[in-house]
């Protein structure tokens, strides 16, 4: 067994568990602490597990090609069995663990404070979305619960000669006439006869369908959130750079704030405005006004706060909009590399070009485990910009009201909400570099899984196939959008 790979997933595990901790710990709102210590439990396991999925991928496939495995020798990590148990734990934190944590806290209330009353409503609505989950999984399994596995069948005509006692050598007893019949020099009567576009029809298991519904609920957000955020996090990024804090003299100080103040006034007037009008009006109309108000608090703040850290520490670090811009590079080539993969590599059939797997290819050759550190660089990204999309998404557009993640101003159910959007998200990023870079993960556990069964489903094997064309519009609108709209400029800004 390779020693090396267990003690990596080892120190991997604590890595992250800590790393989610402390990041809780950082962007918890003070109105939180020391209280709800269940929902952030809930919040440190959903996101460990999230990040766990994705980085089991790149275990599977050093597993796969380290020596043991290749050199044929018994040993190797079986990541089958750990790949099925991980994704069901997934798929249990995101149909009954995390909603209940949601339901639980939101259920708090100070005045009237019932442990009894919060675990009721979590018990009810959790319940109410497993029935839900639970149709469309005995649904969809006892009609389409079935995988077509293509295949292509060979047929050859058998031409029969008969025993002829005139063809034995009576010295040696060897048939002449079979010895002299024409061998078969791989001519093309043979190779015509091929049935090509057969498919194997196998029961899927349970557990397999389940994880392909998983799959298939995630989409919906890696599509909206994952391709805006491809496109926008590179951008903004940059325009983060670019409008950072600079030092400011006494006299420009002064001038913004009496700016913010009449800003402030002209908001604490309309806010009083709204307050008496959603006393008599309610409706997705009032929903919006109110949801933009409060985004154009949240931006007042926002720029007051850079305003401060411009005049009384100087300015942004140096450290700090160094690193922007760096990553603002690199997240800029993996973008583009990604959506060039999906285009040559993904969405057309054959492929032009195998893109990544060729880079990762590459990579492997120059040193060792360079090209499966690059896999994970890869995926992990992905999770990245999902994060980075819900932020976009819930900045622009006042229809609904996601809480971005704000250091020491975070409270547990936005916590809960992304830690349910990236734990689902994170299976379907497992599916997306399955079926993406099959060509350099071949032979792993989650290629078998997810692209010679999940991918080959009646009817959800349909949408696997074409979704992605969906995730490259989605990719399109984020960087068009990004690109005239990077950011709510304020006056003082110029």
């Amino acid at each position: 067994m390779n020693v090396w790979l267990i003690l990596m997933t080892i120190i991997l595990t604590f890595v992250t568990i800590g790393t989610v901790a402390y990041m809780m710990i950082y962007f918890s709102s003070p109105d939180d602490k020391n209280t709800a210590w269940f929902p952030k439990i809930i919040v440190v396991l959903s996101l460990s597990l999230a990040i766990f999925t994705v980085l089991l991928l790149p275990l599977d496939v050093a597993n796969t090609q380290s020596p043991i495995i290749l050199n044929g020798l018994p040993g190797g990590l079986k990541l089958s069995f750990l790949w099925q148990m991980l994704l069901l734990v997934d798929a249990g934190f995101v149909v009954l663990i995390v909603p209940f944590g949601i339901c639980y806290y939101e259920g708090y209330d100070p005045e009237e404070f019932s442990i009894f009353g919060q675990v009721k409503r979590g018990i009810l609505w959790t319940f109410g979305l497993l029935v839900i989950f639970l149709t469309f999984f005995g649904l969809g399994w006892g009609f389409g619960g079935y995988t077509m596995i293509p295949y292509n069948a060979y047929t050859a005509e058998l031409t029969f000669y008969p025993f002829s006692k005139s063809c034995i050598d009576a010295k040696t007893g060897i048939d002449t006439c079979f010895q002299n019949l024409p061998l078969w020099d791989g001519s093309t009567e043979l190779q015509n006869k091929i049935l090509t576009g057969q498919h194997l029809k196998l029961r899927c298991s349970p557990v397999l369908y389940a994880i392909a519904i998983l799959a298939f609920a995630g989409w919906l957000f890696f599509v909206i959130f994952g391709g805006v955020g491809l496109a926008s996090l590179p951008i903004d990024l940059f325009s983060s750079f670019i409008n950072r804090p600079i030092a400011l003299t006494t006299g420009e100080y002064a001038a913004r704030k009496a700016k913010y103040a009449d800003l402030s006034d002209e908001l604490i007037r309309r806010g009083e405005m709204l307050l008496e009008k959603s006393k008599t009006k309610s409706g997705p109309k009032i929903k919006r006004v109110m949801n933009e108000f409060t985004f154009e608090t949240k931006e007042l703040e926002k720029q007051f706060k850079k305003t401060e850290m411009a005049y009384k520490e100087g300015g942004e670090s140096p450290f700090i909009s160094f690193g922007k811009i760096l990553l603002g590079i690199l997240g800029s080539i993996v973008s583009i590399l990604w959506v060039l993969h999906m285009i040559l590599n993904n969405t057309i059939h054959p492929p032009i070009y195998p893109m990544l797997n060729s880079l990762f290819r590459t990579l492997d050759g120059w040193w060792g485990f360079l090209g499966t550190i690059a896999y994970a660089v890869f995926t992990m990204y992905l999770l990245w910009a999902t994060i980075a999309g819900v932020v976009k998404v819930s900045n622009r557009f006042m229809f609904f009201e996601i809480h971005p993640l704000k250091p020491h101003d975070t409270l547990v159910n936005s916590f809960l909400f992304n830690a349910l959007v990236l734990q689902l998200v994170a299976v379907t990023i497992t599916q997306f570099a399955a079926m993406s870079l099959q060509g350099y993960a071949t032979g792993t556990a989650v290629n078998s899984m997810f692209v010679t069964y999940i991918q080959n489903l009646q009817g959800l094997g349909v949408i696997f196939k074409y979704v992605q064309w969906a995730l490259l519009v989605s990719v399109g609108v984020g960087f068009v959008f990004s690109c005239l709209c990077p950011y709510k400029r304020h006056e003082d800004d110029d």
